[in-house]
């Protein structure tokens, strides 16, 4: 019987601790947290639209949204509604409300009303910057995330500096999805249209 034992011993030292050992690695690779997945050994989907999107656990609002009384509403009643200014894109100047809510600042334009045969008082979603914790994007990104995070969730970004802030941006079209990153950690994120300027 001993010598059974002592061949058996053999063979799973040489054939199967090996598998085994392989078979646990994948596993412990499989059940980690996403975030401890090198983003070179996992596919990173591109920007696309459906990421111009801010949720919460009661509402989201997308760039590009009609701006309606409900979505106004959503984020509850905001602290203040100013003018912002005309705003050029190509050749035209397009009407910008600020809309402040508590961490939220989202920007009501008639953004190419005349292009999209819309009336003239017509508003849409032009801009939203969130600043506080309750704010994600669709793939789960917020303030307090760090550059690297970000680039795990949607890969290499593209990298500048305004203001002693650095900025981590995506293009998808003429949308934009930005991240500042102060002291290395998200501090707001904005997804607004690319005026060109």
């Amino acid at each position: 019987m001993p010598a059974k034992c002592a061949a058996c011993a053999l063979l799973f030292t040489a054939f199967l601790a090996p598998a085994v050992a392989a078979e646990a690695r994948e596993l412990a690779e499989y059940n980690a947290p996403e975030h401890a997945i090198a983003a070179s050994d996992r596919h990173v989907e591109p920007v696309t639209a459906k990421d111009f999107t801010v949720k919460t656990n009661a509402f989201s609002i997308s760039l590009g949204q009609e701006w309606t009384p409900d979505v106004s509403a959503a984020p509850g009643r905001p602290l203040r509604d100013d003018y912002a200014g005309e705003v050029p894109f190509g050749e035209q100047n397009y009407k910008f409300y600020r809309h402040t809510y508590p961490g939220l600042d989202i920007y009501s334009a008639n953004l190419w009303w005349d292009k999209m045969h819309r009336d003239f008082d017509d508003y849409i979603v032009a801009q939203i910057t969130f600043s506080a914790p309750q704010y994600k994007t669709p793939r789960g990104a917020g303030t307090g995330d760090t550059a690297e995070d970000i680039e795990r969730l949607y890969g290499p970004a593209k990298y500048s500096e305004e203001e002693g802030e650095q900025w981590l941006s995506y293009i998808s079209g003429e949308k934009v999805l930005s991240f500042a990153i102060v002291k290395n950690k998200v501090a707001s994120v904005t997804l607004s249209y690319d005026n060109g300027g």
